[in-house]
């Protein structure tokens, strides 16, 4: 039932994924995926042995339930467990078969991308729980990957494949750990061991380590049916009902429910994929977001007893001001030091667990370090390799969702498309390549209208910054928060934008600072970012929170500032902004329109927008020095 558990992470995508379907891939892993599930099938029409106890005799079936996973109230995968008691060296086992069909659909401010994916788990284990093997065939658009977990005199040794690429590893532990409560509790209950007030500790497989989940049983309850168990790893809440004969009914975490339902036909998913959001709006548009030096926000979590009051951990990108409740007060932090340096190559002692190949990222294949070695170049110094890196990735990769659903760093390298989770991924296994240590990071950013799910990485450059591939970032602003890093401990409390509002109160800019939580009306200066010299005689300026529009005797001069997302040089400004030339304004270089007066300057991190329109206009040589203030700007 562990693998019932797993966590919608979510990460920002780009553009609308058709929903993808799932070829039958003609390889030797498919064909054991498909007779396994024949096999399945075929015994889910002879009746279940009773769920009681386990049968005496080996090879006989000692349970057979199926499970629907609900999605905020939508059916997004269905479930089959099957429970055989097995013999093996003279011990009696058993052998749990877990077969599942998914699909669902993420929303990222109204762009959609569907994921479907079938998988088996055989897992072998004591019938108090202990894990003694488990063996996962998850057949993906595109792609099989398997996995192997197996009980050694030092611990574990785990094995996987991600299509043709490959990680090991074992995690160490002097005592066997449990598959899941489930397993653990299940005789216990039958025992009438599992008494409302007692409490058990287990220990859990968690990625490369060992976490302890305290079980506490609570008895039956209104939500049930069943006798209710909260199951807490790292602070972080899982319910879980049990049957009198030792069965799960029933578990939720978050909006997330599994429920028993023997009567659902397995595979029967709707048309219209389960749906869950990865973004959620701001209550303040910021154009200029991606040169915030400090946020203050506010983030509020509407709590139950899966959803606790949001618990951030601190990081170089934010920092805990205050918690209360269900609040916390952050306040969010650039992440960069433009005077680090680093010569390469980089020494790698301490920093094994940075450099390292994973099964997602073939670090050490010739194509990746041929690649790494091409885009660095003659780089000496280790942040200008990362700006090389950084812009080649997001140059080159299109901007969209990936056509496999988790691809590797060389199918990503084939396929040339992908959302955040591809750049970061790119990114990181070609700054390993190259020898550049760097970590994955997970959370939530501000693009300006929305916070959403998303996936940068920190490097080494003599110190640790933060990079954002995605927008071509070579140190971040403040508008990250940090939920995780692979292989770290997830922090109590979560982020979903079904339960969570992000409230900015104040947001800081080298040039001002804004209020938003006091009633007043913001600067509108500082809010848009423009600023304005003398204005001749008979002109005069609106100004709005977008930007501001000057008015002469025949003309107008709208003007307006945003975001650039990483379109800042000349070859992404001509890739993005069709029909026009690269030419300049005001001293500074600029994409100039064809056929009207109206230029795009690019100002570090944003874009000042300019665009003239009347019978009369002004001369291009007067607009540039009364937008001096904020083309000399710094950013």
């Amino acid at each position: 039932m562990r693998r019932l558990l797993l966590l919608l992470l979510a990460f920002a995508a780009c553009s609308e994924r058709k929903e993808a379907k799932v070829p039958p891939p003609a390889t030797a892993e498919a064909t054991e995926l498909r007779r396994a599930s024949e096999e399945v099938e075929r015994q889910a029409s002879e009746p279940p042995a009773p769920a009681g106890t386990l049968t005496p005799a080996a090879g006989e079936r000692i349970a057979l339930r199926v499970y629907e996973h609900l999605l905020n109230g939508h059916r997004a995968a269905t479930v089959r467990v099957e429970w055989n008691a097995v013999e093996r060296d003279g011990r009696r086992l058993v052998e749990d078969v877990t077969e599942t069909i998914s699909r669902e659909e993420r929303d990222m401010a109204g762009f959609r991308e569907a994921f479907d994916s079938e998988s088996i788990s055989r897992t072998l284990r004591t019938e108090g729980g202990e894990m003694i093997s488990q063996e996962t065939v998850t057949k993906l658009p595109g792609r099989v990957d398997k996995s192997w977990i197996e009980r050694t005199a030092a611990g574990y040794k785990v094995r996987v494949l991600a299509g043709a690429s490959e990680e090991s590893f074992e995690v160490a532990t002097e005592k066997p750990v449990m598959v899941d409560a489930e397993a653990f509790l299940a005789e216990k209950v039958r025992a009438g061991e599992a008494t409302p007030g007692a409490t058990f500790e287990i220990p859990l497989l968690a990625g490369r380590r060992v976490a302890t989940a305290n079980l506490r049983v609570v008895g039956p309850d209104d939500e049930g049916p069943g006798i209710k168990v909260v199951e807490t790893v790292e602070g972080n809440d899982t319910l879980w009902w049990f049957a009198e004969d030792g069965s799960v009914v029933r578990l939720r975490i978050v909006d997330l429910v599994i429920r028993r339902d023997d009567k659902v036909r397995h595979g029967d998913l709707p048309r219209r994929p389960a749906r869950y959001r990865i973004t959620l709006p701001t209550n303040a548009e910021l154009p200029r977001i991606f040169t915030t030096r400090e946020m203050l926000v506010d983030v509020l979590v509407r709590t139950d007893e899966t959803t606790k009051p949001p618990k951030i951990p601190e990081s170089p990108f934010t920092e805990v001001k205050e918690r209360k409740d269900d609040r916390v007060t952050l306040l969010l932090k650039s992440h960069d030091d433009p005077q680090a340096t680093c010569p390469l190559p980089i020494d790698p002692k301490g920093f094994e667990e940075h450099l390292k190949a994973t099964a997602l990222m073939e670090v050490g294949s010739p194509r990746a370090r041929d690649l790494a070695k091409e885009i660095v170049g003659d780089a000496a110094d280790a942040r200008e390799a990362v700006r090389r890196i950084a812009d080649w990735v997001f140059s080159n990769l299109d901007k969209g969702p990936a056509k496999l659903l988790q691809p590797t760093m060389l199918q990503i390298l084939d396929e040339m498309v992908g959302d955040c989770s591809e750049h970061a991924l790119l990114f990181t296994g070609l700054c390993r390549a190259a020898g550049i240590p760097v970590r994955q990071c997970s959370g939530y950013v501000n693009i300006g209208s929305d916070w959403g799910a998303h996936g940068w990485c920190e490097v080494w450059v003599g110190r640790w910054i933060g990079v954002d591939p995605t927008t071509n970032e070579v140190g971040t602003r403040a508008r990250y928060i940090l939920l995780a890093r692979p292989g770290e401990p997830v922090e109590a409390g979560r982020i979903t934008p079904e339960r969570t509002t992000i409230l900015i109160r104040r947001a800081t800019y080298d040039d001002g600072t804004l209020e938003l939580e006091d009633g007043s009306e913001p600067d509108a200066e500082t809010y848009s970012g423009i600023r304005l010299g003398a204005l001749p005689d008979g002109w005069e300026v609106t100004r709005g929170r977008r930007g501001a529009m000057i008015r002469g005797p025949d003309f107008t001069v709208s003007l307006a500032i945003e975001a650039d997302h990483g379109y800042r040089s000349e070859r992404m400004m001509l890739r993005r902004y069709r029909g026009g030339t690269w030419g300049g304004f005001g001293g500074r270089p600029a994409w100039t329109a064809l056929r009207m007066q109206a230029w795009l300057v690019p100002l570090g991190r944003e874009i000042l927008q300019v665009v003239v329109q009347g019978e009369e206009r002004p001369a291009e040589d007067v607009l540039a020095r009364i937008l001096a203030p904020t083309l000399q700007r710094a950013q």
